[in-house]
């Protein structure tokens, strides 16, 4: 016998009785990052947001630094300020614990994401796109100076227009019709579809980038890594030179884009019911995790509870040689992070690290304070992995390099 969540009916109800199916993990970074919703790393140096003490504190201290006024939403830290978002505003701030600058979203707007790089700060937000019954919600993004988050930014300048890479008549890409690039501030815009969707406007703190009223998609990727910042829609991971890497959500394949031109097929047929979930670039070698839940109403979701989880599976490709050197399946449980040499992935509040080459267990290691049916925040930063369970801090792990 088995259920609409693909669960034989005596195995649904053993994981239900443990509580497997009220526990989730949010694994918020598939590789090594430097800013993140909880950690921040800079120059030797890790911080993280503390709930109990309202504070984002030194980690090796754990001495409060900045007074924050609501659980940040985004945080980053630079060699002179500290920065956070909140669902209101963003704050720059010193090491002191000053504020320095406040930069206000106006209207139905709220922060999502942050990341800094060089002279700008990218802030990543939602926004309702009116009070109409068909109104939609829009996505934004803000890149602002990192020196003063509310003045005159470097990040105005933009380029006259689009750069047509895929036309529409000619479907290059099953599931793309159309694929435009653009200059914004020091890094690239890809607009997916109709590029009239994509709003690009200069104002005064800096540039503003947003889809119109229920359209638009689009993706915005660093200009000295060419990795992707953020995005919309998850299907380009990076830009280098002319070639662009991305997966085709319709067709589950991962390939590239050669000279903006030729599409190059580096895994296709996989497994259909896996979907793409994460993607992380880790020098010259690109990792895609495919993952597989039983919710969702096309059978699988790259989201869900600890019970829901199926199946993953791990492709790495050589940007260089343009070519797969590995694809693997999970061995057990949830990736929480993957480099180029290893993952890590949880199951009963155990992390096994394995090798990416061999499959070998390279160490295990059990999470202080984990129990079932709570939620927990899984952030990779620099070279540790932070837990949090209901947005406190409860362990960290080691990130080796083998």
């Amino acid at each position: 016998m088995c259920m609409g969540s693909r669960r034989v009916f005596v195995d649904y109800w053993l994981r239900c009785a443990r509580g497997e199916y009220d526990t989730n993990i949010d694994a918020a970074n598939a590789a090594a990052h430097n800013c993140g919703t909880a950690t921040a790393y800079f120059d030797g140096k890790y911080y993280y947001y503390d709930k109990d003490k309202s504070a984002i504190c030194e980690y090796h201290t754990g001495n409060p630094i900045v007074s924050v006024k609501a659980a940040p939403k985004g945080l980053a830290v630079s060699g002179q300020y500290i920065y956070y978002c909140t669902d209101s505003a963003l704050y720059q701030c010193s090491y002191r614990g000053e504020e320095v600058f406040v930069f206000l979203f106006p209207g139905e707007t709220w922060a999502e994401e942050l990341h800094l790089e060089g002279t700008h700060i990218y802030c990543k937000c939602g926004e309702y796109s009116g009070i109409s019954d068909d109104a939609g919600i829009r996505d934004v993004i803000y890149i602002l100076d990192s020196e003063n988050i509310t003045g005159a930014a470097t990040a105005q300048k933009i380029d006259d227009g689009w750069k047509e890479i895929l036309p529409y008549d000619e479907e290059v890409i099953p599931g793309i019709e159309g694929l435009y690039v653009r200059k914004a501030g020091n890094g690239c815009l890809a607009a997916k579809g109709n590029p009239d969707l994509i709003r690009v406007s200069s104002e005064a703190n800096g540039l503003r980038i947003s889809n119109k009223d229920n359209g638009g998609a689009f993706e915005l990727l660093s200009g000295s890594t060419g990795k992707e910042i953020f995005g919309t829609g998850q299907e380009i991971m990076a830009s280098i030179d002319n070639d662009i890497y991305m997966s085709v959500f319709m067709t589950n394949e991962i390939g590239c884009l050669t000279n903006e031109k030729q599409w190059e097929v580096y895994e296709g047929g996989l497994d259909t019911e896996l979907r793409v979930s994460r993607m992380a670039i880790d020098e010259d070698i690109w990792i895609v995790l495919l993952e597989e839940y039983a919710a969702g109403s096309a059978g699988s979701s790259p989201e869900g509870s600890v019970g829901e989880y199926l199946n993953s599976h791990i492709v790495c490709i050589d940007l260089d040689a343009k070519q797969v050197t590995d694809s693997i399946p999970v061995k057990t449980g949830q990736v929480i992070y993957m480099d180029k040499s290893q993952y890590a992935s949880i199951r009963d509040g155990k992390v096994s690290f394995y090798s990416i080459a061999d499959g070998k267990k390279l160490k295990e290691h059990e999470v202080k304070g984990y129990r079932m049916r709570e939620d927990y925040h899984v952030e990779s930063c620099g070279k540790k992995i932070f837990f949090f369970r209901n947005g406190e801090m409860i362990d960290v792990v080691d990130i080796k390099d083998w």
